[in-house]
């Protein structure tokens, strides 16, 4: 019979539970530990009370006598507050660590996929998964770690008062297993009100990302009372479904409990007679109010253990689809989880001969987007090292749809190929210090200009400033009050479009990659400033720019690096050494700027200034 191997099973949230317990085992077994001496500690401590009573009431002398009796008591005390001590930090750690593996992961995954196919819905709805869905999970492991606790208390509890008396003991169980049962049969309805409370939260969070994303156009179209009213509604669905989840849980929580009253007073019933018969102590009677706690949370322990892995069903369930296909168990592989603060650096590969440029080539580039017939079909590119090819057409052609093919951030079919060798992976392989990408939005996020710039990467002071003056933000500098220590908010909100732009383009200057990829990197830039920009990019020896500094970007051997642009302005075309003229996602013609305005219709249009779709 052939074995099944584990990671070809489906991931259940069990399953996950036990994988993110053998990642951190060791502070799973110390947090364990912790927690099982605050299960047991009232076990001895009912021992020791009925000891006290019936020292008490019949005189019974325990080897230790009362005052021995009550400083075992305190002792318990003390240690129940070391275990409650050490729980708290171990659990904690255990906790961050295992939700910071599954967030790492998802995260790892998402920035791993084409940038357009990357999550299933709106980014705030992501947000709402990492934060609320991964919760449910660790809440439902966190259940595990008083697992061996519960297990010692049930069979040490039952042990013990059987022996004293099992017909008491059997009454006063049944309700428990029967709330244990019902909830178990309650498994289809828990998973309902779950999902649909997850599902009315993530809309919310999704809606408030979506309007903060969505402010000008809002102010622009003067809709605030439309939007308030929206979210009011998206809040009221919240809130009941929110409310039918929580009544649910607080329901079965409330019953749980009552059975503690329920079962003292079976005790109270039924071993009356058997105390004035003698063969059932007052300390007897002490003991199994004493074990009717410990013994009433066990079992509410385990139905809510059962539960919570119900209702993380469905957080598993939301999660998998940010997967998008990938393999569950992804979700909970181990990968190194950095907790302490002390974070890697960010690897930076030394430029290898074979990273130099001397062509980059596709064939028959296509993507089209689903459920669309827009995209690119069938582009051919050639670039040359040390060359300048502009992409240009009309709005809704497919230029920036060709960059992103290949670059690997939509998953286009074709072929790619950097110095005649196939790329199997431009996403991965087109990138610094082979090429760098500059968007045609770019973002920015609320860290310094620095940052921005360097996004990890280890620079001086001096090639950072270099970067920044190709860019044409040194101007801008003086203008700033904390220099390149200026924050610039979210999405760089303190910045203009123009500095935006730039900052941008610096931080792919400093790279110092072989390839320049801009799209429409000047459509924010005023005349003089994109002249200028342009003039230092394309500058040889400084003699265009006036600058001998050297401030313009070069390829790794010294050269100029080779550019590959989407522009439709004349400054840019002029300078061109190959233009593709892209109508309907393909190429209708290309070459020099000369040959094309004699050849080509669209090019021609475009020339006049007419960039209008069809």
């Amino acid at each position: 019979m052939q074995s099944v191997n584990r990671s070809d099973k489906p991931l259940t949230t069990y399953r996950l539970s036990l994988r993110l317990i053998r990642y951190k085992f060791g502070w799973y077994f110390f947090d364990a530990l912790f927690w099982a001496i605050m299960w047991v500690s009232p076990l001895a401590g009912g021992l020791v009370i009925r000891q006290i009573f019936d020292l008490l009431t019949t005189g019974a002398q325990a080897g230790i006598g009362l005052w021995g009796l009550l400083a075992l008591l305190a002792g318990l005390a003390v240690g129940r507050i070391a275990g409650l001590t050490g729980g708290i930090y171990t659990n904690a750690t255990f906790l961050l660590n295992i939700s910071g593996l599954i967030r790492t992961n998802l995260l790892r995954h998402i920035l791993g996929r084409p940038g357009s196919d990357a999550l299933p819905g709106s980014p705030g709805e992501a947000i709402s998964r990492f934060r609320g869905d991964v919760n449910e999970l660790e809440m439902a492991t966190e259940w595990f770690i008083d697992m061996p606790g519960m297990v010692i208390t049930t069979v040490f509890s039952l042990a013990v008062m059987s022996a004293i008396n099992p017909r008491v003991t059997m009454v006063i169980t049944a309700p428990m297993l029967v709330i244990v049962l019902v909830i178990s049969i309650l498994r289809t309805r828990i998973l309902a009100y779950r999902e649909s409370a997850r599902t009315a939260a993530g809309r919310v969070t999704g809606f408030i990302a979506e309007t903060f994303g969505a402010v000008q156009a809002i102010k622009v179209s003067t809709s605030e009372e439309d939007v308030i009213r929206r979210f009011e509604a998206l809040n009221e669905q919240r809130r009941k479904a929110s409310l039918k989840d929580s009544l649910l849980t607080e329901m079965m929580v409330t019953i749980f409990r009552s059975t503690i009253n329920i079962g003292v007073g079976i005790i109270l019933l039924m071993a009356g007679d058997s105390i004035r018969g003698g063969d059932f102590s007052v300390g007897d009677f002490a003991l199994f109010i004493a074990y009717m706690w410990p013994l009433t949370d066990a079992m509410f322990a385990y139905g809510n253990l059962i539960a919570r892995h119900n209702q993380a069903r469905v957080s598993l369930d939301r999660l998998k689809r940010l997967l998008m296909g990938a393999p569950d168990h992804s979700l909970v592989a181990p990968n190194p989880n950095h907790m302490d603060g002390t974070l890697p650096e960010v690897p930076h590969a030394a430029k290898s001969p074979a990273d130099r440029l001397q062509t980059l080539s596709a064939r028959e580039l296509t993507y089209r987007y689903p459920h669309s017939e827009r995209g690119i079909e069938g582009v051919d590119l050639e670039i040359e090292k040390g060359t300048i090819t502009v992409i240009t057409g009309r709005i809704g052609s497919g230029k920036t749809t060709l960059l992103r093919s290949l670059l690997g951030l939509l998953p286009a079919q074709g072929e790619v190929r950097w110095n005649g060798v196939v790329v199997e992976d431009p996403g991965q392989f087109l990138v610094p210090p082979r090429a760098a990408y500059t968007a045609q939005v770019p973002r920015l996020f609320s860290e310094s200009l620095r940052d921005n710039v360097l996004m990890g990467q280890v620079r001086t002071n001096q090639e950072v400033f270099r970067a920044l003056e190709t860019a044409v933000f040194d101007r801008d500098l003086d203008d700033l009050e904390g220099g390149l220590d200026t924050v610039v908010g979210p999405r760089g909100v303190r910045l203009s479009g123009g500095q935006v732009q730039r900052s941008a383009a610096a931080r792919m200057f400093v790279t110092g990659a072989e390839l320049l990829i801009f799209d429409d990197l000047s459509s924010a830039l005023d005349v003089e400033t994109e002249r200028t920009l342009w003039q230092r990019i394309f500058a040889k020896e400084g003699a265009e720019s006036g600058s001998s500094n050297g401030s313009r970007p070069v390829s790794g051997d010294g050269g100029l690096p080779t550019c590959l642009v989407v522009s439709h302005r004349k400054s840019v075309l002029q300078r061109a050494d190959n233009i593709l003229v892209l109508k309907d996602g393909r190429v209708t013609a290309q070459g020099r700027l000369d040959d094309l305005l004699h050849s080509s219709a669209e090019m021609r249009r475009l020339w006049e200034g007419d960039f209008r779709g069809e």
